[in-house]
């Protein structure tokens, strides 16, 4: 072999080295602690002895507790908060440790935290011993005597999911799922933990604001439905003729709508074919309640022809569908 070969190929044989061990040294910076490493750590600040996420955790006590964040980043997708405020991330690195702000309290100056991560290299554990680094036969029987497990989803971690692991879903026992705990496990080994702080309520303000805008939605139709009976009965035989005058007029109104809005489909300008689109669609559905009214009729006859267009429109829409 030349001698310059060995010149050159000594210098780039210690190049692909350097770049191979940076390599690996970004990877373990990432890979799970060793199992010693946390066996005798310090208890996690946030966790109650029950193994749930502390209640009622605000900024001020986790600054208390482990000084001032070193990293404060804004979170989630700005289309999603353009109109307010979004969710934020208290972060410690050197301690792997990780706080959420949601982005409804983000505006606060002492804001309630809504959940906890750990990872590496966090050397801290829980009131019952989970620690980063433990075997996953070991911590598998805390969690399942200390937690409710509600699911076990495979995971593939790195480039290509070479790493192989799982990640387990868990909450607190009982009927109602109020707080929520997460363990990542790769390559046999517990990587991360997330704990949910902020219990969930049993009964959400938007819960009962829906329930109390649908009873008052029934109340109004009920009041409605007894002022029209009610007013029907005043009025006598002029609420049939009333009705039927009020019938004409959306069948007539509607017929128009459906001319013009067909007409407008041949318009160059698309804004123009929609707005024609909309309003043939508005004068269908005008001139269906108005054959309804007129099927509700106490004329036979009116009643009975009202009811045969109606199942001729059915019967031809269904033709169209299927043809």
């Amino acid at each position: 072999m030349p001698a310059w070969h060995g010149i050159i190929g000594l210098p780039l044989a210690l190049l692909a080295a350097g770049i191979a061990g940076a390599a690996a040294r970004a990877d373990d910076a990432r890979a799970p602690a060793r199992a010693g490493d946390a066996k005798s750590g310090p208890v996690l600040p946030f966790v109650g002895g029950n193994g749930l996420g502390l209640a009622k955790l605000t900024r001020s006590d986790i600054e208390a507790a482990l000084g001032s964040p070193e990293e404060v980043a804004v979170v989630g997708n700005a289309g999603n908060h353009r109109d307010g405020p979004r969710p934020l991330e208290l972060r410690y690195p050197s301690l792997g440790l990780g706080f959420s702000v949601d982005a409804s309290h983000a505006h606060e100056a002492n804001p309630p935290l809504s959940q906890a991560t750990v990872e590496a290299p966090s050397d801290r554990r829980t009131p019952h011993g989970l620690h980063l680094g433990m075997p996953q036969d070991e911590a598998m029987p805390i969690i399942e005597s200390v937690y409710r497990v509600s699911a076990r989803t495979p995971m593939s971690w790195g480039h290509g999911g070479h790493g192989k692991g799982e990640t387990v879903l868990a909450r607190n026992p009982g009927w109602r799922a109020s707080q929520r705990a997460r363990f990542d496990f790769r390559e046999n080994r517990l990587y991360r933990m997330s704990f949910q702080l902020q219990p969930t309520p049993l009964v959400r303000f938007e819960h009962m604001r829906s329930l109390f805008n649908t009873l008052l939605a029934f109340v109004i139709v009920t009041l409605l439905a007894n002022a029209a009976t009610a007013l029907k009965r005043r009025m006598g035989p002029w609420w049939e003729r009333a009705r039927l005058a009020l019938s004409g007029i959306m069948v007539v109104s509607g017929l128009a709508g459906i001319a013009l809005g067909v007409a407008s489909f041949g318009d160059w300008n698309p804004y123009s074919r929609l707005a024609g689109l909309l309003m043939a669609l508005y004068s269908v559905g005008l001139v269906f309640v108005a054959l309804r009214l007129l099927g509700n009729s106490s004329n036979a006859s009116v009643s009975r022809t009202a009811g045969v267009i109606l199942l001729t429109i059915v019967a031809l829409a269904m033709a169209a569908k299927f043809a």
